[in-house]
């Protein structure tokens, strides 16, 4: 299945009982989408790659920066990664359905 990138990480986080974060984070999507889980290929900086799982969800954060749009609530989790296995400069890459869903 053909692939896009969906986000270069910039910043991760860990949040208990969710998983790894990543930012930046998407707007809300349009009508029609549903939350859930697919499959991803990441790319490391230094070339390395490996696929896991990412739950795609409207999360509902405290987010601190003033000017970022209200609709930015729309978060990618990573589940069973670790900050080492998706640092700074990672990009993801998804099937191009998930990337038409997410614009």
């Amino acid at each position: 299945m053909p692939e896009t990138e969906l986000l270069t990480v910039e910043q991760v986080f860990q949040l208990q009982g969710i998983g790894l974060m990543v930012v930046p984070d998407f707007s809300v999507p349009k009508p029609g989408w549903k939350n859930g889980a697919h499959r991803v290929r990441v790319v490391k900086p230094n070339g390395e790659q490996l696929e896991a799982d990412a739950n795609f969800h409207v999360w509902h954060f405290n987010i601190r920066d003033s000017s970022a749009p209200l609709d930015q609530r729309w978060r990618v989790a990573f589940p069973s990664l670790t900050k080492d296995d998706l640092p700074a400069g990672s990009r993801i890459l998804g099937d191009t359905t998930i990337a038409a869903t997410l614009k």
